[in-house]
């Protein structure tokens, strides 16, 4: 099968092209693919963790010292069948409520 294929060595370019940059996630693989049948705990254990962000901090302490300012990019892009992916942090920060 097409995901079989995708999780072979020789296959790494592909895996690349059509997941990664495609920006393909669990959810939507299962999506996709209904014949996938995991059990919740299975699917938590293969939710990969967040991995750190890193952000500017773009205020000075002198000026502002009780507070910090971030410079974030909102990761946005357009996937391959013209949905929406959006960056799980930085669509976070931007739709929060700042004081």
């Amino acid at each position: 099968t097409f995901l079989n294929r995708l999780s072979q060595k020789e296959h790494k370019a592909e895996y690349k092209t059509k997941i990664v940059d495609n920006y393909r996630g669990l959810v939507r693989l299962i999506q996709k693919y209904p014949s996938i049948q995991i059990s919740l705990e299975q699917f938590c254990d293969l939710c990969p963790r967040l991995q750190p962000r890193f952000f500017t901090i773009a205020s000075s302490s002198a000026v502002y010292p009780k507070s910090i300012h971030l410079t974030v990019t909102v990761a946005r892009a357009v996937r391959l069948d013209q949905t929406l992916f959006q960056g799980v942090c930085s669509t976070y920060l931007a739709n929060s409520n700042s004081s």
